[in-house]
Formats: C-alpha cells, sequence, structure tokens
C-alpha cells in the first residue's frame, strides 16, 4: 500500500515535468535494480511513459544494479551521479551502465513546477504567495549561510591564525624548494670533497 502511495505521489509530481516524462518513456520495459548494503534489501524500478512503477520484488533480472550503502544512496539522490562524492567501491553499478547513467541524467534533470502542484491544492493566488515566501527563505538562508562561512574563514585566517592564506603557503613551499635543492647541492660537493681526500 505504502509503495502505491509514493508511485501515485511521484506520477502526480512527474506530471508536471514533460521533459522527464518523455525520458522515462525511453527506458520503458527495462528494470533499475537499487540493492541496499547494511538492509540487505533491493527496490526496482521500472520507467514508465507515466512515471516510475517501484517493486520490493521483481521476477525480471535487472538490466542495471545499483548497490551501495543507505548514505551513498542519500549523497546521490542530493547531488547527482556525476556531482556526489564517494570513495571507489562505495558504489557498484553492474549490468547496462550505459542505462543507469541514462537513468540517473533523467532523475537529475527532473524540473517541477511545485507552484503548480500547490496551486492544485490551495489556489493560485495562495500557492504564488507561498511560493514567493519560500524563495525569499531560501535567498535569505543562503546569504545567511555565505556570510557565515566568510566570518569563520576571517576568524581562522586573521583572529585565530589557524589557517594560512595560499600565497604565504606557497611562498614557504617555494623556500623549503630552495633549502632542498641548497642541501642536495652542499652533499654532492661535501662527497666529492671525501672522495678527493
Amino acid at each position: 500500500m505504502l509503495i502505491g502511495l509514493i508511485e501515485n505521489a511521484g506520477k502526480s509530481i512527474l506530471a508536471t515535468d514533460p521533459d522527464t516524462l518523455e525520458a522515462l518513456a525511453e527506458m520503458e520495459g527495462q528494470v533499475i535494480a537499487f540493492e541496499i548494503r547494511q538492509l540487505d534489501k533491493t527496490i526496482y524500478l521500472r520507467p514508465m511513459a507515466d512515471g516510475i512503477e517501484v517493486e520490493l520484488a521483481s521476477d525480471l533480472k535487472a538490466n542495471v544494479s545499483f548497490s551501495a550503502k543507505p548514505e551513498v544512496f542519500l549523497r546521490l539522490a542530493k547531488d547527482g551521479l556525476d556531482s556526489a562524492d564517494y570513495a571507489p567501491g562505495e558504489l557498484e553499478i553492474n549490468g547496462d551502465a550505459l542505462l543507469g547513467q541514462k537513468f540517473a541524467k533523467a532523475l537529475s534533470n527532473i524540473n517541477i513546477d511545485w507552484e503548480e502542484l500547490l496551486s492544485q491544492h490551495i489556489g493560485d493566488v495562495s500557492a504564488r504567495l507561498v511560493s514567493k515566501e519560500l524563495q525569499n527563505i531560501f535567498n535569505w538562508t543562503n546569504k545567511q549561510s555565505s556570510l557565515a562561512q566568510q566570518d569563520l574563514s576571517d576568524f581562522l585566517f586573521d583572529r585565530a591564525q589557524l589557517l594560512a592564506k595560499s600565497d604565504d603557503v606557497s611562498a614557504f613551499m617555494a623556500e623549503v624548494d630552495t633549502l632542498v635543492s641548497q642541501a642536495e647541492r652542499f652533499a654532492a660537493k661535501l662527497k666529492k670533497f671525501e672522495d678527493s681526500l
């Protein structure tokens, strides 16, 4: 029953994004499996013209399977297959890798008209007001985050002096390289002098 609710919600959301539906329709008949390590669960997804069918068991063999721990899948959902940060071996892809990339790209390109979805439940004017306020909150949050990062950077570099500026590090490394080179030349001259005795 829960799977059915998820499917229906997904179909309602994807109905506002015809480009993604078109990409999913091209993959109709394929099976994509997500093997969740630690939970010993596999979720099977079947792209269709009107959305994605979700199954917890499938008698069909998956065309491509992704295997990873839950936290890796969360990073993939957040950042996308190409941008997510994961170590070698954390994500295994078996089968038709091209299909896997195509599916991941289709999901990462989802462009949902949230305002349209909201307007179906609360009306156009209310949806516009809610959307505008959410955008203001989002902008304010981004601004505060940038300011906090700048303040932390200033504190670590200037006041606490816990971090060095990149120019200072580069100058220091150049001096170390010069010193190493001089030491190697001195060692060669010393060896030459010892050999001559």
